[in-house]
């Protein structure tokens, strides 16, 4: 190949076309290199983004919210992570909007004396625990009542002796009662309880006398022991009489109160008795005075109490000390209570109590003496001289009992004397002569040697004198001759000696 090939051509004489051409080439190249630059100085490269890790918490949560954030930059807002909320001493937190408020306690007003506040109704099923319940034989009413709230007191000793005293505090205020009961240093109060009051109407039960008196004994550590006596008219019979007291037709309905009554007040009450003096008529009208049904009634209210309540003590019925009294009908108005114990025992007794009820009445007769061969010619009531027996001597009643108690092999169950005392009256009531030979200094003593025979025997278990207020509540009455206070509150002299009495 020759140099010749590659000779660039002469324009002498051509024109300015191929000049131009070269120049409008320059130009765009010099354009296109200036754009590149420019795009590289506003346009840096962006950084490729890490993706968040998952996390299962709201703590991680916001730690990877911060660790995403760029170095040293600051949030624009925060993420909360909310914790449990916890209270300071003395402080009192109000539940989230979304939470039901916490039923109130029940707040209680003193009634009127003569017209007590409508209550309202409330069945109450047995405490949650591993005791099965026994399913309810009737309809029973809506619980708009909740129990009320007590602060537990020690649990009551069962096998020993003890202090106590029968006071009335339903429908009555209640701060005297109790301040007497711990002046006094006693640790039980006794108190009646009529059904036929607050369960007006099967399963439909007025509770709040009941709450009111509950609350005060459980502030003022007092232990109760509660005899339920008075079935209510639906309860008994088509045929019953009105002027006497009688059980149930069905014996399964006083049950079911007292069933409802111990899962109320579980752990508050301490003690039940069950009946009252039903060896006698007008305590248990309308059917033939009869021990063995008489246990078929306390079986039941033992299941229904034990149910509720395993730690209740329940308590047989007290009899009344009596000799055998027939009446003009052909039925009894009276069984002699050692011969009703032992028919109780032949019916199985010692299977349905924790403790066998007595009222020991003192009568005219010292607590300690040997009733057989005591003498007294002063005395113008004369039961124990002109119809010996033991009946008539607190101590004769009890060695009586006991006595029994060991020939049915139940010694080691607890005698409770839920009644007994010294009546003072120098006019008396017809039937109540005896009150006329008791002087002050005698009730004074001899309810102190009764408290300290009691201990001293070992199987005797809370003794409850009979009364210490009924003088108020009842003045007049023949209850108020066994008051140990005066109608206006000042202290007689047996009170003071049962106050300073070793305890």
């Amino acid at each position: 190949m020759s140099d010749k090939s590659f000779r660039r051509p002469r324009f002498s004489g051509a024109g300015p076309g191929p000049v131009i051409l070269i120049a409008v080439l320059g130009v765009m190249v010099l354009a296109a290199l200036c754009f590149a630059l420019w795009g590289l100085i506003i346009y840096p490269a962006t950084p490729t983004a890490t993706p968040m890790p998952v996390v299962g918490t709201l703590t991680a949560i916001a730690e990877a919210v911060r660790e995403a954030q760029p170095a040293g930059a600051e949030a624009t807002a925060t993420t909360r992570v909310s914790l449990p909320a916890t209270s300071q001493p003395g402080e009192t937190k109000a539940p989230p909007p979304d939470t039901p408020a916490l039923l109130p306690t029940d707040t209680v007003t003193a009634p009127d004396a003569d017209t007590p506040a409508p209550l309202p109704t409330a069945t109450v099923a047995p405490a949650a625990d591993d005791t099965p319940t026994r399913p309810p034989t009737a309809p029973e009413a809506t619980d708009t009542s909740p129990p009320p709230t007590f602060t537990p007191i020690p649990a009551a000793p069962v096998n020993g002796f003890d202090f106590g005293l029968q006071a009335h505090m339903i429908g009555v205020g209640h701060d005297d009662t109790v301040k007497a009961v711990k002046d006094l240093g006693f640790r039980w109060l006794k108190q009646q309880i009529e059904w036929e009051k607050f369960e007006k109407s099967k399963g439909q039960y007025d509770w709040g006398e009941i709450d009111r008196m509950v609350e005060t004994c459980d502030k003022n550590g007092i232990y109760l022991l509660v005899s339920v006596v008075k079935a209510p008219d639906w309860a008994r019979g088509s045929d019953f009489d009105p002027n006497v007291e009688g059980p149930p037709a069905d014996f399964q309905d006083y049950a079911d109160f007292l069933g409802a009554m111990a899962a109320r007040y579980k752990g508050r009450i301490q003690a039940y008795e069950i009946w009252n003096e039903q060896n006698l008529h007008y305590e248990w009208g309308n059917e033939q005075i009869d021990a063995a049904r008489y246990v078929q009634l306390l079986a039941a209210a033992y299941e229904a109490i034990k149910i509720a309540d395993p730690q209740a003590q329940v308590i047989s019925g007290a009899l009344t000390p009596a000799g055998t009294v027939p009446g003009p009908d052909g039925r009894l108005l009276a069984v002699e209570d050692a011969t009703y114990l032992r028919q109780m025992y032949d019916a199985g007794l010692k299977n349905y109590c924790d403790g066998v009820g007595v009222h020991p009445s003192g009568y005219n007769i010292p607590p300690d003496v040997d009733w057989q061969t005591y003498q007294d010619s002063s005395a113008q009531f004369r039961g124990l001289w002109d119809t010996p027996h033991y009946s008539w001597s607190f101590s004769g009643v009890l060695e009586t009992y006991r006595q029994i108690m060991v020939q049915n092999n139940d010694a080691d169950t607890l005698l409770w004397v839920t009644e007994f005392g010294w009546a003072v009256e120098p006019n008396p009531p017809p039937g109540r002569e005896y009150a006329a030979d008791n002087t002050r200094q005698e009730q004074r003593d001899w309810t102190v040697r009764a408290f300290q025979l009691g201990k001293s025997w070992g199987w005797v278990g809370p003794m409850f004198l009979w009364n210490l207020n009924f003088c108020q509540i009842v003045p007049g009455s023949e209850q108020a001759m066994w008051s140990i206070i005066e109608q206006d509150g000042s202290p007689l002299p047996v009170y003071e000696a049962l106050r300073d009495m070793p305890k």
